[in-house]
């Protein structure tokens, strides 16, 4: 697991989820119905404008709230990488040489039951008669 690319992911998240502050200033501005002063049709341009803003605000709300998800699921998947890291450090401190060669050589064995293997399918293929 790359620990350092999944904390990037929750700092972006972080980064990204500023649009939501400047969308209430948005809202702000649209909810000022007399901005468009005493021009023909003013008011109604006020009111779309408002709506349209609300339309954009709320869907930046949620997707805030998905933004949000992702921060906290990358914070929770780095926190589980790093006690994962530091439970395989414990274990290999604990680990003793014999059985590391131990186990090197089971690997041994293993790859060259693999490789016969191999080779009997290439000497025997199957439906090969």
């Amino acid at each position: 697991m790359n620990i350092a690319a999944t904390r990037d992911v929750e700092a972006e998240a972080a980064r990204r989820n500023r649009l939501a502050s400047m969308m209430q200033r948005a809202r702000a501005i649209g909810s000022d119905a007399g901005m468009f002063g005493r021009v023909p049709n003013g008011a109604v341009a006020a009111a779309a404008l408002n709506a349209a803003i609300t339309n954009v605000t709320q869907q930046v709300a949620a997707g805030g709230q998905v933004v949000e998800d992702i921060s906290r699921s990358a914070d929770q998947a780095a926190r589980v990488g790093e006690q994962s890291d530091n439970e395989a450090a414990k274990a290999l401190s604990r680990a003793r040489v014999g059985d590391i060669g131990q186990f090197n050589a089971e690997v041994g064995r293993q790859i060259e039951v693999e490789r016969g293997i191999a080779r009997a399918q290439e000497s025997f293929p199957a439906g090969g008669w």
